[in-house]
């Protein structure tokens, strides 16, 4: 596809200059670079099977001097369902991550990662927001809670 096609068809998506795209099958890159340039504040994941196309999208953002952060998961590990990976980190090969985890650390080939944070309430918390909007204060400032 022409550049200039390429770019008629970015700018018809419409995207916030914060958006978050998925680049699934991201190849080579071919849309991930062209992507990143129209989401300044935002982010593009590319994402695919073969170790060599990415490597090469990284190759490029690199030469592009565009930032990113770089997830690996490796051979036959299993990530569950709702998890969160925070780049950079690396899930080793033959690892599992637990389901709804948020993994901020590499993970070593054959272990098992889980994270489970202690729920935390704060009663009445939404009505001191609503009474510190009501008069005029910043509704998420912080205050004594």
């Amino acid at each position: 596809m022409p550049r200039s096609v390429l770019d008629t068809v970015i700018a018809h998506l419409e995207l916030a200059p914060d958006a978050t795209i998925a680049d699934v099958g991201a190849g080579p890159g071919y849309l991930t670079l062209p992507l990143a340039r129209v989401v300044p504040r935002g982010r593009v994941i590319a994402t695919d099977i073969r170790e060599a196309y990415l490597d090469a999208t990284i190759s490029r953002a690199r030469a592009a001097g565009v930032a990113k952060h770089e997830t690996r998961i490796e051979a036959r590990a299993f990530v569950g369902t709702n998890t969160s990976l925070v780049a950079p980190v690396t899930i080793g090969e033959g690892a599992y991550v637990g389901a709804g985890s948020v993994i901020t650390k590499d993970v070593p080939p054959g272990s098992l990662a889980l994270e489970r944070s202690p729920q935390v309430v704060k009663e009445g918390w939404v009505e001191r927001r609503r009474a510190r909007a009501a008069a005029g204060q910043t509704p998420d400032a912080p205050a004594a809670d």
